[in-house]
């Protein structure tokens, strides 16, 4: 269970990267520190979700993935994009992990 929440977790932060790359590219005119912002952040989550998905349950790679995740929504929430669709991946990973630390403390983890 831990490797399959820790594979999903990493996916689903590619998959957030990819979005923050394609979302950089129509705001590089108009929003360069925006851009710089979207570009650093896809970068980290991207480094995050390979370690996750190298070592699907090492507690440090959660640990990153779901600070990134916090922070993610902390800022989209300062950005006024609350929207379904950008919380998705941290709101996805965040429970993902709670399946795997419940994966963890249960007997059959």
């Amino acid at each position: 269970m831990r490797q399959l929440t820790g594979r999903a977790a990493a996916v689903l932060g590619v998959a957030g990267s990819l979005g923050h790359l394609a979302l950089a590219g129509e705001h590089a005119r108009h929003a360069p520190v925006l851009t710089a912002g979207m570009l650093l952040l896809a970068l980290v989550c991207a480094r995050c979700s390979v370690h996750l998905w190298r070592r699907p349950a090492d507690p440090v790679a959660w640990r990153d993935t779901v600070v990134l995740a916090v922070v993610m929504a902390g800022m989209h929430a300062l950005a006024g994009g609350l929207s379904a669709t950008f919380l998705a991946v941290p709101f996805l990973q965040v429970g993902l992990w709670l399946l795997a630390i419940t994966a963890v403390r249960s007997p059959s983890g």
